[in-house]
């Protein structure tokens, strides 16, 4: 079992949630079962435009990930900010959660930026 968080959802200590997985399954397998979990999150996303983060942010204390997190306005580097480790769907789960702490966010899911169409709507005046 690890505890999971989809990136932007706040704030971060009730909105966590928990996922079961097989070991020796591939990261694929969880994100689809994540996926699932969430359909309502995720009801116009592809389940391969998820990306999944190894992280290790605890939620038993206050701290500064955590603050981050919350942070709505913030831009978060999740390699960078987070010590975040990207778990390619390729690869089985073993190489990412081991010994996993019991207090701790384990996976954090990044959903893609906001789709747009980079097209500006033209203004009108009338005049009488």
């Amino acid at each position: 079992m690890a505890y999971y968080l989809v990136l932007g959802e706040v704030p971060a200590k009730r909105k966590l949630d928990y996922v079961e997985f097989d070991s020796s399954k591939r990261v694929m397998i969880l994100r689809n079962t994540i996926y699932d979990e969430k359909k309502n999150t995720f009801s116009s996303i592809d389940r391969n435009d998820l990306i999944l983060w190894k992280v290790d942010i605890p939620f038993d204390c206050e701290n500064d990930k955590l603050k981050m997190l919350d942070n709505v306005l913030g831009t978060i580097n999740i390699k960078k900010d987070l010590k975040g480790e990207e778990m390619l769907p390729g690869d089985e789960i073993s190489k990412y959660l081991r010994n996993l702490p019991p207090s701790s966010i384990h996976i954090l899911v990044q959903p893609p930026p906001p789709a747009t169409n980079g097209k500006c709507l033209p203004m009108v005046y009338l005049s009488n």
